[in-house]
């Protein structure tokens, strides 16, 4: 992935079919690199294919093909509450749900999208990208510089998310949408099939004087995010893996 860039899927099971080789040959480093410094640190990768509605409603069977993720949300007065992060892309744009039930008199939702590969989040981050949503106060679509986020259109960019915020009782929904490719070119990332990012969200509940802040994942781990491919891209993955899985079994008789 480039910043400023998409990459586009395979325009045919050709160019996929082209990759085996290489994939093969990938596959025995990461053997390799397993066994000289031990399993990598378990990361939990959200992906999943749909578009969504962005009303604040979780109609039933919109966010069926999300990936999804539980975490504790913090409740102003302590305690805690189960809440859900979903996450799922269609061919143009990166869908976004948080969903709880908590009292508060407003609510805020923020993702730092890790641009530069590091792993970092806050703090004297550059680069990376940030988009959020308040209950009252419409969409944001910043970027890190330093120790700073100012948005998109403070430095001659475009605001590119949209959402919605609903509230049913104490039961509340935050969905957004970022364009895979905004164009905005160094404050948006452009993601194309199978791009892979570390992310995370925060989430805050206020009712003043309170401020109570939760986060996924938590600040000592670290989850990802993957561009789920286009149908056609996903089909031709399918069948090299398939033929991956023949050159293996024929290459053991």
């Amino acid at each position: 992935m480039r910043d400023g860039a998409i990459e586009g899927p395979p325009s045919s099971c050709a160019s996929e079919s082209r990759t085996v080789r290489s994939r093969l040959a990938a596959g025995s480093l990461a053997a390799l690199a397993a066994l000289l410094l031990g399993p990598a640190p378990a990361v939990a990768v959200l992906s999943g294919s749909g578009t969504a509605t962005l009303d604040g409603v979780l109609a039933p069977g919109e966010w069926d093909g999300a990936g999804s993720a539980m975490f504790p949300l913090n409740l102003i007065g302590g305690g805690t509450t189960p809440a859900t992060l979903r996450v799922m892309n269609d061919a143009t744009d990166l869908y976004l749900a948080l969903s709880f039930s908590a009292e508060a008199l407003s609510y805020d939702a923020d993702f730092e999208l890790d641009a530069n590969g590091d792993g970092l989040f806050g703090g004297a981050q550059t680069a990376d990208d940030g988009i959020g949503l308040s209950s009252n106060g419409g969409t944001r679509d910043n970027f890190r510089l330093g120790l700073t986020a100012p948005l998109d259109t403070e430095d001659g960019g475009t605001n590119d998310v949209l959402g919605a915020y609903a509230k049913q009782n104490s039961d509340v929904v935050l969905e957004l949408s970022h364009p895979l490719d905004s164009g905005d070119v160094g404050h948006d990332m452009a993601f194309g099939p199978s791009d892979v990012f570390a992310f995370r969200l925060s989430a805050r509940l206020i009712e003043s004087p309170d401020v109570v802040d939760s986060f996924y994942p938590s600040q000592s781990t670290v989850d990802q995010i993957e561009i789920a491919p286009e149908p056609e891209a996903a089909l031709c993955g399918a069948l090299a893996s398939l033929a991956l899985a023949l050159l293996a079994r024929r290459a053991r008789r």
